[in-house]
Order: C-alpha cells, then sequence, then structure tokens
C-alpha cells in the first residue's frame, strides 16, 4: 500500500506546486501588463495634450526605436547633416535643423559633463561663439539643461550667422541631446517653433523606454495576441523587431503600422485577431 501511496502523493504534491507557481506567474504577468496600460495610458495622455493643443496644430510625432518626439509637421527625414545622430530632420526652404543624440551614462560622469560636451561641439564649429541663455530645472524629477547660442559657421562658401536651441535632458540611465539651429536672419519664422521644440520634449521623451522596459518583462512570443487595448488610441507595443531589435507599435484601431519605419509590415487576421510580421 505504502509503495503505491507515496508516489501518489509524491504527484500530487508536484502537481499542487506546479499549479502554485503557474498562478504566481499569471499574476505576476497580470500585474506587469496592468502597468504596461498604465504607462500607455500616461503616455497617451500627455501625448495628446501637445498634438491636440491649437498651440501646436503643425506638429506631429516622431517615433524612432524607444524615443518619440514631437517636430513640426513640415521637417523632412534626412540623413545629411551628422553621421552619429539618432534623429535628424530638416526644411532647407526654411533654413531650419533639428538633430537628437543619445549616449549611455556610462561614456559621461554626469549630466554636467555631457552638457558641457555638447556646448564644446558647437564651439568647435563655429566663431564668434556666444551663449546668450542658459537654464536648468527639474522636470518630472529629471535634469533638463537648455542654451541658447550664437555663432558664425563656415560651409567651405559663406560665413553664416546661426542661432542653436540646445536641450539636454539625463532619463534613466541615457543622456539626450536635442541641437537645433537655423539662421539668424530666419529667426523671425522659425523661433516660435524652436522653442516649442525643445519646451515639450522633456514631457514626451520619458514614455517610450518606460514602456518598452515593461513590456520586456512580459517576455512575449514573437506573434502576441491582441490582449490590452487603450480606449480612444489604440496603442499597443506588439513585438520586437528579430531582425533589427527595434519595437513595433499599433497606432489606432484596424490600421496598423510601425512608429518607427521598421524593414517589414504589419498584417492582422481579424479572425485570430493577433499581430504577425509580414
Amino acid at each position: 500500500m505504502a509503495k503505491f501511496f507515496i508516489p501518489v502523493l509524491a504527484f500530487l504534491i508536484g502537481l499542487w506546486v506546479y499549479v502554485v507557481l503557474q498562478e504566481q506567474n499569471k499574476n505576476n504577468t497580470s500585474t506587469t501588463e496592468n502597468q504596461l496600460v498604465k504607462t500607455v495610458e500616461e503616455y497617451v495622455k500627455i501625448r495628446d495634450s501637445i498634438i491636440k493643443s491649437p498651440k501646436y496644430s503643425n506638429f506631429k510625432e516622431v517615433t524612432f526605436n524607444k524615443i518619440s518626439v514631437m517636430l513640426p509637421s513640415y521637417l523632412n527625414t534626412t540623413s545629411s547633416l551628422s553621421t552619429s545622430a539618432y534623429l535628424q530632420h530638416e526644411n532647407l526652404k526654411k533654413e531650419f535643423y533639428f538633430l537628437l543624440y543619445t549616449s549611455t551614462t556610462s561614456e559621461y560622469t554626469s549630466i554636467e559633463d555631457f552638457y558641457n560636451a555638447t556646448l564644446d561641439g558647437i564651439k568647435n564649429a563655429v566663431t564668434s561663439y556666444r551663449i546668450i541663455d542658459t537654464s536648468y530645472k527639474k522636470i518630472n524629477n529629471y535634469n533638463v539643461y537648455r542654451a541658447d547660442i550664437t555663432g558664425i559657421f563656415f560651409n567651405g562658401y559663406d560665413s553664416l550667422p546661426l542661432k542653436y536651441y540646445i536641450l539636454v535632458a539625463l532619463i534613466g540611465d541615457t543622456y539626450y541631446d536635442i541641437t537645433q539651429w537655423t539662421l539668424v536672419n530666419n529667426l523671425e519664422q522659425n523661433e516660435e517653433d524652436l522653442n516649442k521644440i525643445v519646451t515639450t520634449q522633456p514631457l514626451n521623451m520619458e514614455f517610450l523606454p518606460q514602456i518598452a522596459q515593461i513590456y520586456a518583462d512580459l517576455k512575449p512570443p514573437k506573434v502576441v495576441y491582441w490582449r490590452k487595448l487603450i480606449k480612444k488610441d489604440f496603442i499597443l507595443i506588439c513585438d520586437v523587431c528579430v531582425i533589427c531589435g527595434k519595437y513595433l507599435f499599433m497606432n489606432s484601431l484596424n490600421r496598423l503600422s510601425s512608429y518607427t519605419k521598421l524593414c517589414h509590415r504589419f498584417y492582422i487576421n481579424p479572425i485570430l485577431r493577433r499581430f504577425a510580421v509580414n
């Protein structure tokens, strides 16, 4: 009798442990998913408050990998401004230029160090270098530095008087440097939008890295079932590209696209209601 009872008891104990662990894992996953939804909703709320404001009626959201920024809709993507910028946009007619750089905390000892390196980069590129305004403040507990700089840049043909608008922020373990500029002669038409860019970004940039990290904690399969929907906006991280490692996003119901303009396309199976990479 004992020979029969002991294996059965061991099996039942093992089954009980398995069920308990599965339930714990389910609860942990549910908590993480709820955190994801809450963070996405917060991001949507702030983003929409910017996009829907009449003040920013000519702005668009530009998202690449884990970074989202608000830019004037008339700026176009380019690769001619820098070989190391994370994002670069321009409007040649308006002489309006935008660069975004990122660096990890292991590359610099402090945000002050990164800020000074940013200023030195401009100082070395121009003559008559002059800082005309600087500021430091905390936004959502993030350290943010700003600077307005003037200088004369020689492009090989002409000496061009420029004004730079700089924003440097430390968010998580990443430094962000927004460097944008225009001709001094074009300030009247460009200055308002240049200032809008550096005032909106700290609020907008903090969320996608958070969302991406929470989503990574879920360890989803390569084909992700439609579990959570964010009402009104339907933003959801769907997967991570197995080719380039970038994050894939859905931005509206039944109209799937990648904010990041990735190397593949989405499709949706209306019966199985799941996302897949095509």
